[in-house]
């Protein structure tokens, strides 16, 4: 279970809608790779991105709704720069260059080391902590997505961080997920991309004193 503020995910409820071990094949059938470096390394897809620029590999299909992505990932040591993935995505935006309407989840990120959420490319939403430091070659359990607007990121069955966007994205026009490094060398394995199964909770205290 991960626990939201009022809410409750059922993660083993959670409906699979795509799980494919990474392999070249996987790669070309299932995957656009829009910038970067990508390909695959005994089982994990590894990315690669020395300019300071945004590299990016998108899903080819879409998954509407309330989703998350469950996935194991890791830096490359020395690597301590950002591990990064979107969801609710429009996909690579040729006009700019760049990815489109999203929100991205980083370990790492933001030019200072920090975990976080941000709706891009407007940042309308970008909610930060530096208390979480990455180890650069360790492998950590990421779970990210959203309920409407209230999203989170959870790292070993804790989470992290949430925030809710009063305004959020139509994922009728754009759900599609990816995975990113930006300036940085990133592993990735065993991604399934879940339809969250939640309920609501209300929130009480029990005395502890």
């Amino acid at each position: 279970m991960l626990k939201l503020i009022e809410k409750e995910i059922d993660d083993c409820g959670s409906e699979i809608l795509f799980s494919e071990p990474f392999t070249q094949h996987s790669l070309e059938t299932h995957w656009d790779r829009c910038a970067g470096k990508w390909w695959v390394e005994n089982g994990w897809l590894t990315g690669l991105q020395r300019e300071n620029a945004g590299g990016m590999i998108f899903t080819k299909a879409g998954f509407p709704g309330d989703i998350m992505l469950d996935f194991f990932a890791r830096t490359v040591p020395p690597c301590r720069n950002d591990l990064n993935f979107v969801w609710n995505a429009e996909g690579w935006n040729l006009a700019i260059n760049d990815a489109g309407t999203c929100y991205i989840g980083s370990l790492s990120g933001w030019w200072g080391g920090k975990l976080g959420l941000e709706r891009y490319p407007d940042c309308h939403l970008r909610c930060t902590t530096a208390l979480f430091q990455l180890e650069p070659g360790r492998s950590y359990h990421i779970q990210a997505g959203s309920i409407g607007g209230h999203c989170f990121l959870a790292v070993d069955g804790v989470v992290a961080i949430e925030a809710l966007d009063p305004d959020p994205i139509d994922t009728s026009r754009h759900n599609r997920i990816g995975l990113g490094v930006y300036c940085s060398h990133v592993q990735y394995r065993d991604l399934a991309v879940k339809r969250i199964s939640w309920k609501p909770v209300q929130p009480a205290y029990i005395p502890n004193f």
